[in-house]
């Protein structure tokens, strides 16, 4: 044989992955699924379920299932601003991106995943996978009708990048500790109340932290995010809000609680706590810039909490320094600039 033909050996050919995985892999998936869209308060219906037992079964691939749903409900009308439709495409094409499992840390899988989530859904079909234009604010009953300050929608390019690149330095290793997990629920809480998407910023969410995780070696507790999609939502609000005139503080103990139970398998008793701000009504909470609250936020706070948690502000400060920085070294004069 010649060292050409032992480049091509016959005796050991390629073998096609099989992304069909076992029945109880692909029943989490579909749970899971099923149960990010409980909180935006969708519910997937019955023909959606049928498809996806065909996926269960190994009938379908995750995608055709997808590919099956979608096509009839294009079929009988326009799949854009039809809720039900909504949450049964977007609930098969979950499990696709979940049975794929391609992951790389950069704001650009971010938006890849809520581009594959939600394309052809929204009924602007401009949304999906394109940061908002606007900044939005949205009510919320844990904080009795207040709403998280999300950053401005200038600076969502440059506060993903700054979020993600102060990621991307920390040293991750197998298996992580509970310091580590802390620190990623941080993380996720920041790229959450980013809030670069006009919709479906926590189903994104989600599931960019399932493919996260998973990257770093580890199979997830998808039940814990099946049964509990609303109190993660509702845990990165609190992380995300604070009065100081009502003594209410940041407060990322209820997501480190949580992201403890899916990667460490604690038993933290997440259905008894209570998330809700007790005792106040909108109008005694005054509206706060990102740079108040970047100048008040406490240094430690209740909880497994140990260092201070940065504003959006905070961030972008940081961000601004580091490029002029860059921008003043000696690698950089007479550098051609780069968007």
């Amino acid at each position: 044989m010649s060292k050409g033909d032992a480049l091509y050996d016959e005796e050991r050919p390629y073998t096609e992955l099989d992304n069909r995985y076992d029945k109880e892999k692909r029943r989490g998936y579909w749970e899971l699924a099923k149960g990010l869209q409980r909180c935006d308060g969708l519910e997937v219906s019955q023909r959606a379920e049928k498809q996806a037992e065909l996926y269960i079964e190994g009938t379908f691939s995750a995608q055709e299932a997808a590919g099956a749903i979608e096509g009839a409900y294009n079929a009988v009308g326009d799949v854009k601003g039809d809720r039900q439709a909504e949450a049964d495409v977007v609930s098969l094409r979950i499990v696709s991106l979940l049975e794929t499992g391609r992951f790389e840390l950069s704001p650009s899988t971010l938006r890849m995943i809520h581009s594959r989530l939600f394309e052809g859904v929204f009924e602007d079909s401009r949304w999906a996978g394109e940061y908002r234009r606007v900044n939005l604010s949205k009510p919320e009953p844990v904080l009795g009708g207040r709403s998280v300050q999300y950053a401005d929608f200038s600076q969502i390019k440059d506060t993903l990048e700054y979020d993600f690149g102060e990621e991307a330095r920390r040293t991750r290793r197998y298996p992580l500790t509970e310091k580590d997990v802390d620190s990623i629920a941080q993380f996720i809480s920041r790229v959450w109340q980013t809030h670069p998407f006009r919709e479906g910023n926590t189903r994104t969410t989600a599931v960019f932290t399932e493919l996260y995780l998973r990257s770093l070696g580890y199979e997830i507790d998808n039940e814990e995010f099946a049964q509990n999609s609303t109190f993660f939502r509702d845990a990165l609000v609190r992380a995300n809000f604070a009065s100081f005139k009502n003594d209410i503080n940041f407060d990322a103990s209820f997501i480190k609680a949580f992201l403890r139970n899916v990667v460490l398998g604690e038993k933290n008793d997440i259905s008894s706590m209570d998330l809700n701000i007790h005792g106040i009504r909108v109008n005694d909470i005054p509206y706060r810039s990102a740079g108040e609250y970047a100048d008040r936020r406490p240094i430690a706070g209740k909880g497994p909490r140990s260092q201070p948690e940065e504003s959006p502000s905070t961030r972008s400060d940081k961000r601004k320094s580091a490029r002029l920085a860059a921008s003043a070294s000696p690698a950089s004069l007479g550098a051609p600039k780069r968007d």
